[in-house]
C-alpha cells in the first residue's frame, strides 16, 4: 500500500500541515470554509446539522455553532 493510500500517513501529512500554518492563515481559512458551508443550499435547507468543536489546529467550527444558536 502506498503512503497515499494508508489513512494513518494521511491524518499525519494534514496533522502536520494544520499545525504548520500560522494563526492568522488558520483563521482566514476557518472563516472562509464557514462561510462557503452557511452560504450552501444543503446547509441553509438542513432541519438538523451535527458538527464538531474543533481543537486548536483544526478548522474553528465555532462560527457555524454561534449561527445556528442565533437561529440564522
Amino acid at each position: 500500500m502506498t503512503e497515499q493510500h494508508n489513512k494513518p500517513a494521511l491524518r499525519r501529512q494534514l496533522r502536520d500541515k494544520l499545525d504548520a500554518m500560522s494563526e492568522a492563515d488558520r483563521h482566514a481559512k476557518s472563516v472562509a470554509a464557514c462561510a462557503l458551508i452557511a452560504a450552501s443550499p444543503e446547509f441553509d435547507a438542513a432541519s438538523v446539522v451535527m458538527l464538531y468543536l474543533s481543537t486548536a489546529a483544526e478548522v474553528d467550527t465555532a462560527p457555524l455553532a454561534l449561527r445556528l444558536l442565533a437561529g440564522q
